[in-house]
């Protein structure tokens, strides 16, 4: 234990905060999680109820308009709930008893700039789980003009207040090297960002040995343009293996809706909108292999969760799965957009079904020794004790 560090932690959600925070809890450094979930989620968690703060206006105003299917209102409210959740939580930090104060990108300006008037020593730490914004914004810009989408990706506002979230921040945490790299590019001094990868729930995602029938292929995200998604639909489709077949599992974009009608007809092809996340471990142990075509990505939590589960993975370089993923041992990093290595790559497993056991049996012993959410904390921890 470490009696000079405590932290505070804001989490607009859940992401991998919830772990973080038990992690924490163990090292009994952890002063408060203010999250916009209920309570009683955490609570399940087993975070001790005076360590939470709840402000869970934020979920019952987003629950309540997909609820009433207000999609596109809720698109267009998205910033203003965030900022509520934002200035609430500002209010709930106890500056004067931390000295770490971490916060997920998009709700860190208030707390941040309060922590820099109310206690100059506090490090202010902000999590980004994806490339930086100004990185994301143009890759999916120069995906709409291929699919022909007229659209702005991203909203002004928000890349405007993530910039200045990066400034304010001490320190940045990403989990890849791809991430990181995004941020270098975009004139931040490398000296600032922290890269740790995350793990999983290694109890929850485990190997089953079971062997479905036909070569499944499995992919699990939103189906989106963010996703790369129409590239791996593209790659099975054109390869046509006999008795296979590709389960998508994840909600479908509605940019990309119409781009998947030539596929909705395929009877190999099979979408699934909601799977809960108990159920994931089910899918995961009756596929083969998984694969994810991200174009950007701070590190796919899907792929630690397949590797758990004893699959082989094909990523995109953007994906941030080259932190776990040893090329040519248990699967392969290709270049986004690129249907012919998809192509080839799936082809080598189906062929080769020796070397399908061999790449499985190594991502699940890799899975077993390094990605527990266990290792994640401890290392989150041990890089905080460097900082204060």
């Amino acid at each position: 234990m470490n009696k000079n560090l405590k932290v505070t932690i804001i989490v607009p959600g859940k992401f991998h905060a919830f772990y973080l925070a038990k992690g924490l809890q163990k090292k009994n450094v952890l002063e408060k999680i203010i999250t916009s979930y209920p309570k009683f989620l955490l609570l399940r968690e087993h975070i001790q109820n005076k360590l939470i703060i709840s402000i869970f206006i934020k979920e019952i105003i987003e629950r309540l308009l997909l609820r009433l299917r207000l999609i596109n209102l809720l698109t267009k409210l998205n910033f203003f709930i965030n900022y509520l959740f934002e200035y609430i939580s500002s209010y709930k930090v106890d500056y004067k008893k931390i000295n770490i104060l971490v916060s997920w990108s998009g709700v860190a300006e208030k707390s941040f700039q309060k922590a820099n008037i109310k206690n100059k020593k506090i490090i202010k730490i902000l999590e980004r789980g994806s490339s930086h914004i100004v990185f994301q914004n143009n890759i999916l810009l120069e995906e709409y003009k291929i699919l022909g989408i007229k659209k702005k990706p991203i909203d002004k506002r928000i890349i405007e207040k993530e910039i200045r979230e990066y400034d304010l921040a001490d320190y940045i945490f990403v989990p890849s090297k791809f991430s990181k790299k995004t941020f270098i590019e975009n004139g931040v001094n490398e000296s600032k960002i922290l890269k740790v990868p995350y793990g999983t729930d290694l109890n929850e995602f485990n190997r089953t040995d079971n062997d479905p029938k036909d070569f499944t292929i499995i992919s699990v995200g939103q189906i989106s343009v963010r996703k790369g998604s129409i590239y791996l639909l593209k790659a099975f489709e054109d390869l046509n293996l006999d008795n296979s077949k590709l389960i998508l599992v994840g909600n479908i974009e509605n940019d990309l809706k119409d781009h998947l009608e030539p596929f909705l007809s395929n009877p190999n092809i099979i979408f699934k909108s909601h799977v809960k996340q108990s159920k994931l471990s089910d899918l995961y142990n009756n596929s083969h292999l998984f694969v994810t075509t991200s174009l950007e990505e701070g590190l796919a939590m899907v792929q630690p969760q397949a590797m758990a589960c004893g699959l082989p993975i094909i990523c995109t370089t953007n994906s941030g799965g080259a932190e776990i993923v040893d090329e040519g041992t248990n699967g392969f990093i290709c270049p986004i957009r690129n249907v012919d290595y998809l192509k080839n790559k799936i082809s080598f497993f189906y062929y080769n079904r020796d070397k399908l056991k061999n790449f499985s049996e190594n991502s699940y012993k890799k899975a077993r020794e390094y990605l527990s959410w266990d290792n994640y904390s401890q290392k989150v921890y041990e890089e905080y004790k460097k900082l204060i």
